[in-house]
């Protein structure tokens, strides 16, 4: 009998420790622990996806406890109160804001509890019942469920705009199509803007080239006592130009990008025409417009290097001795060559400066010998 009561003993005390293990977990997991704990009721208006007993309770971002209980309202199926047991000294007011809080990346869920004021009243009971603290009603929505509900809202301004942004994406069509089309211009209008606002070197300015008065002439026989008025030649519009024009074929064309006259050529000529008679003796010659004095009328009619091995240079001027009263005295073609010694501008410009001093040479004589 006595082996036997001893067996009873050791079995009731293991019986007893199991049971006194059971409650003091119950203990810990609702209302007890080593702190005072507070039970408030929460009343969620939504659906509390992912919250469910053990979650935490946190106060400002800080765990003060737990959740011990969840459970739908009987009275309204659509509301959800959970209950929550917090350390004692938390202090929860009337105006505390309460919401679920998503932490870490599986989003897991947690009871939040914000701020309030100082010294505002504390939350009462109702009764028999903890007091009750009602959750905002956007606070039980779920990362997943916000993202469905941007997404739903994103799609339905979509529909609502559907013809403007057709009509958009049209225009950006027609403009990307109408840029194609004109590329080689926009490359061009950008390299303009680059040169201008300095986005590269400066390229250097082209060569300059001027005619040279004669200043040797044969033996003149009389020198007028009267004023000469050289005026502007006259010439076709293509011989108005800076540029050093190389006949091909019957063409003149402006080849040397990189040379130009220091004047345009009409103004080149009178100029070194109206030298040429000082260096000769006359001074009386000028440049000017029609007037009473006699006039001195040129017309150019080739001012041009040709091409080839054997290229030469070709002036051929037309002069005309006008009297005051613009009746003709004389009129007389002048022509002069020269052989171009390369195929650069500095030899094409030389060559008609040569070509040009046998021409005004005899201009000059010529006309001389005509004007009284």
């Amino acid at each position: 009998m006595e082996t036997r009561a001893r067996y009873l003993l050791i079995g009731f005390v293991a019986l007893a420790a199991i049971v006194a293990g059971f409650v003091f977990v119950y203990w810990m997991n609702t209302t007890g622990g080593l702190a005072q704990r507070a039970v408030y009721r929460v009343q969620f208006e939504t659906p509390a996806a992912g919250l469910y007993r053990g979650s935490a309770v946190l106060f400002n971002g800080l765990r003060v406890g737990e959740v011990v209980g969840i459970d739908l309202d009987p009275a309204d199926p659509r509301r959800v109160v959970a209950r929550i047991a917090i350390d004692a000294r938390t202090p929860v007011r009337a105006d505390t804001s309460v919401g679920l809080s998503f932490q870490g990346l599986t989003g897991t869920p947690a009871v939040a509890l914000t701020g309030g004021s100082a010294d505002a009243a504390p939350v009462s009971a109702e009764g028999a019942e903890p007091p009750l603290l009602l959750a905002d009603p956007a606070a039980a929505q779920d990362t997943m469920q916000a993202a469905r509900e941007t997404l739903r809202r994103i799609d339905q301004v979509i529909a609502e705009n559907a013809e403007p942004l057709r009509t958009a994406i049209a225009n950006i069509s027609t403009f990307s199509d109408a840029l194609a089309r004109n590329a080689d211009r926009i490359d061009k209008i950008a390299a303009g803007l680059e040169r201008t606002f300095g986005g590269e070197a400066a390229k250097p300015l082209p060569a300059s080239f001027a005619l040279t008065p004669p200043g040797t002439f044969p033996p003149i026989a009389k020198r007028p006592s009267g004023p000469l008025t050289v005026v502007e030649p006259t010439a076709l519009i293509v011989f108005d130009t800076q540029r050093i024009l190389v006949r091909s074929g019957g063409a003149l064309t402006p080849v040397f990008e990189d040379a130009r006259w220091a004047d345009n050529i009409p103004i080149l000529i009178r100029s070194a025409l109206v030298r040429t008679f000082e260096n000769a003796g006359y001074e009386l010659a000028t440049a000017g417009d029609a007037g009473a004095d006699p006039q001195l009328a040129i017309d150019i009619r080739d001012f041009s290097v040709g091409t080839g091995p054997e290229a030469t240079a070709n002036v051929e001027l037309g002069a005309k001795i006008l009297g005051g009263d613009g009746a003709v005295i004389a009129t007389r073609v002048f022509r002069g060559t020269a052989p171009v010694g390369g195929e650069d501008a500095a030899s094409a410009a030389a060559a008609l400066d040569v070509a040009f001093g046998r021409v005004a040479t005899d201009i000059v004589v010529w006309s001389l010998g005509i004007v009284e």
